[in-house]
């Protein structure tokens, strides 16, 4: 038994494909779309994107905000200043859904890019 759990844990450990990646932004927009019409009862599948949309779009906006929040914004290059009471979820993935339509030539490029991008554009910081 022990044997068999060491092989399955050393199978699991080395096998690239269950580590994460990188999704780019068409997946990313794919996963959106029924954001925009979320109004009735969602089927499974849908909410599952729905929810992922959200999900990714907080996470990389709460890692913008952090520095900001910590008081320490300028140290990492990217430079996004949040209104002083923050921003929603909603507000946010629209804000990305919206860039991310609008900018269809960069669609390729990783998500989490262009996720900063769309917030840096929308709340950049004064000089």
């Amino acid at each position: 038994m022990l044997k068999a759990f060491v092989l399955a844990f050393l199978t699991l450990a080395l096998c690239p494909a269950l580590h994460a990646r990188t999704i780019d932004s068409n997946e990313l927009l794919e996963s959106c779309r029924q954001y925009d019409k979320f109004e009735s009862v969602p089927a499974p599948a849908d909410a599952l994107n729905v929810g992922f949309c959200l999900g990714y779009v907080a996470g990389v906006t709460g890692a913008l905000h952090a520095p900001q929040a910590m008081g320490n914004d300028k140290d990492l290059g990217i430079h996004v200043c949040f209104p002083q009471d923050g921003i929603t979820n909603n507000q946010a993935a629209l804000i990305v859904i919206k860039w991310l339509k609008d900018n269809p030539g960069k669609l390729h490029l990783p998500a989490v890019a262009l996720v900063m991008w769309a917030l840096t554009e929308d709340f950049p910081c004064k000089k």
